[in-house]
């Protein structure tokens, strides 16, 4: 008889290579404010993905229903979108996004494909080393949340601002 699984759960605040050069950790309860901390002003964009805006009611929206140029005036609700946006617009409009924010840090235009819903595991941290990038995040409304990048000093930065803001 086989032995029984075991679920292994990180510890959070510990640094774990997810790959070579890939450095990851768990932080309880990460706010927002982190978000100016990790990301790095030289570094042209912010790839979020699952991003959602509105409620659970019919809300008036202006949203691109034909041509992506063109508004139109509709009623919507949770609508959840794909992104790309530069880092200093980003953390303009991050404070106003609330909480419940994926996103990741690159240094090049993300490739077409690139799926961030889809894409996982050591072929994610392959494709974003192509394009270049700076920090992986995950801050959730509640909970834990996740940090990933390439340099491990980002990943400690983010657990001692984490550490020091509980």
């Amino acid at each position: 008889m086989p032995a029984p699984r075991r679920e292994v759960t990180p510890t959070p605040h510990v640094i774990e290579e997810l790959a070579p050069g890939v450095y990851w950790s768990l932080l309880d309860f990460p706010q927002l404010e982190l978000l100016p901390v990790l990301l790095d002003p030289h570094a042209p964009h912010v790839l979020c993905w699952g991003q959602h805006v509105g409620r659970s009611r019919w809300e008036d929206f202006l949203l691109p229903i034909a041509d992506p140029m063109e508004t139109e005036a509709v009623l919507a609700r949770a609508v959840e979108l794909d992104f790309v946006i530069s880092t200093t617009r980003f953390l303009a409009l991050s404070p106003r996004m609330g909480p419940g924010i994926r996103g990741v840090q690159l240094l090049g235009r993300p490739q077409d494909y690139l799926d961030m819903r889809r894409i996982a595991g050591p072929e994610l941290w392959r494709l974003l080393g192509e394009i270049g990038w700076h920090v992986w995040f995950d801050i959730p409304s509640n909970d834990f949340g996740q940090v990933a990048s390439p340099h491990r000093h980002v990943v400690e930065r983010a657990i001692a601002w984490t550490q020091a803001h509980r």
